[in-house]
């Protein structure tokens, strides 16, 4: 089964991704990081030199060839959700993990990571507190409609989090074989 992590950045898609992959012997993809190795440049450059509409355009043919692989643990980019083609895909088989941080934690997480300002672009001309806050309003309804399950991400270590979504993919599996078996 493939689990496919979604949620703004800096909720811990791309830890906790690693660490799942990692203890379920599975191969671990972060969307953001093929697209930028299939540019050969950064979010940030992509955005900057072919717009956003080019960026998400690219996102979505990175999500839909890693939604082939599975088995596999994806950690999808924040906006992937805006894409309702890519809603309609991650609707289809899988585990859609939402990972949920407060907007306090993902401006801790934002500062406490230099390469997040590095790579990836202002998404609003609003300072940094103003944008994580209205995007989180924006986009929840977005994650909600497509996550099957929610884990909440503030202040819990990486191991935490991962035994709480292997106890949630235990069930996922047993209901689907319970359902194929009615």
């Amino acid at each position: 089964m493939q689990v496919r992590l979604i949620g703004y950045r800096c909720s811990g898609k791309s830890s906790v991704g690693r660490a799942l992959a990692l203890e379920l012997g599975v191969p671990f993809w972060d969307t953001d990081r093929v697209l930028e190795s299939r540019a050969g440049k950064s979010i940030q450059d992509v955005v900057a030199y072919e717009g956003w509409g080019s960026f998400r355009a690219m996102e979505r043919e990175v999500l839909m060839g890693l939604l082939e692989m599975d088995p596999a643990v994806l950690a999808l980019g924040g906006g992937a959700v805006l894409d309702p083609l890519n809603r309609v895909a991650l609707s289809r088989q899988g585990l859609n993990v939402w990972l949920v941080a407060g907007a306090q934690t993902i401006l801790e997480r934002m500062a406490q990571d230099p390469e997040s300002t590095l790579r990836r672009p202002a998404l609003t001309c609003l300072g940094p507190e103003q944008e994580v806050r209205r995007l989180l309003r924006e986009r929840e309804p977005l994650y909600r409609e497509v996550a099957h399950v929610r884990v909440y991400t503030d202040h819990r270590p990486v191991d935490k989090l991962v035994r709480e979504i292997l106890e949630l993919l235990g069930r996922a599996v047993a209901e689907t074989a319970s359902a194929r078996g009615a």
